[in-house]
């Protein structure tokens, strides 16, 4: 734990240390735009939230178990950075990850008042940075139900919200009709996308390149086809339906099943990468070694 804390906390002082201008890797081009966001070592904003919302759930955690101060100033540290990341899919993520740890912390009577102080922090934390960018934090989070609302009510721009990704999704499901068995292949969602739909990125979007589905979920079935989303879908599904079952026995399955699922929904916004995809599967290998072995761990 010690060794993943530490790198964790050296990754968000970086980000932090963004935010205020101090790089210590020079910035090539198209980073040197991204005046909003904190990237870190990562490389990009979104991955670094989702590494995050890996993270924070289980820092979290130690503190409502252990009450050490150490865990209470990492999750401090991790949940700042996370903010700064300006990614709401990740902000999305950890609220539900964190609601969920509240309710089994709550349901097993662990550290009420240690919880009730997280809760305290990190509305301060968001207040304080939210003052200091101006209000950039609340007008991002209004975004998300701006963009809902446009998408509900099939407003003309909603193609256009959320980093375009309608406008991805709906063409990247009539590339699934087309190829639904076995998908187009690894790693050629942007030859395909592009190949198909080149002139009307270049009509509504710009001249760039799609090269995700900006959906995890989406990416497998295009690239893999239906089948396979289907087997990693009920591969997740069994681990996590035996974790809920055995939270009683095993506590240590609390904090980690919270990581996961924040994780998994903030992959409905965004992709796995090499840079924090090990940690999830580090993390649902260890969950399901935890739902597997006996015993009463307290």
């Amino acid at each position: 734990m010690i060794y993943l804390f530490t790198s964790s906390s050296l990754i968000s002082i970086y980000g932090i240390l963004q935010y205020f201008g101090y790089n210590l890797v020079k910035v090539d081009p198209i980073r040197s735009k991204w005046v909003r966001y904190v990237y870190s070592t990562i490389g990009n904003p979104n991955f670094l939230g989702s590494y995050l919302v890996l993270i924070l759930p289980i820092s979290i955690y130690c503190f409502i178990k252990s009450k050490k101060i150490i865990y209470i100033v990492t999750s401090s540290l991790f949940y700042s950075t996370l903010l700064l990341t300006n990614t709401r899919s990740a902000w999305l993520g950890f609220g539900v990850s964190f609601i969920l740890l509240a309710i089994l912390s709550l349901k097993y009577k662990k550290g009420l008042k240690s919880l009730l102080l997280v809760l305290f922090l990190i509305f301060a934390i968001a207040l304080f940075l939210n003052f200091n960018k101006n209000n950039a934090l609340i007008k991002r989070f209004d975004s998300i139900i701006i963009d809902a609302k446009t998408f509900y009510l099939n407003n003309a721009t909603s193609e256009y919200s959320g980093s375009s990704r309608i406008f991805i999704w709906k063409r990247a499901l009539k590339l699934i009709q087309k190829s639904p068995f076995i998908g187009y292949g690894p790693d050629t969602f942007d030859l395909v996308f592009m190949s198909n739909y080149r002139n009307d990125v270049k009509k509504y979007i710009g001249n760039i390149i799609i090269d995700k589905a900006h959906n995890e979920y989406l990416q497998i079935a295009v690239t893999l086809g239906i089948p396979a989303l289907f087997i990693y879908l009920f591969f997740l599904f069994t681990i996590l339906y035996k974790a809920f079952k055995n939270t009683k026995k095993n506590i240590l399955i609390i904090p980690l099943l919270c990581s996961i699922i924040g994780y998994l929904i903030q992959a409905f916004f965004n992709i796995s990468v090499v840079s924090v995809s090990p940690v999830f599967w580090a993390f649902l290998g260890i969950l399901y070694n935890f739902t597997s072995s006996t015993g009463c761990r307290q």
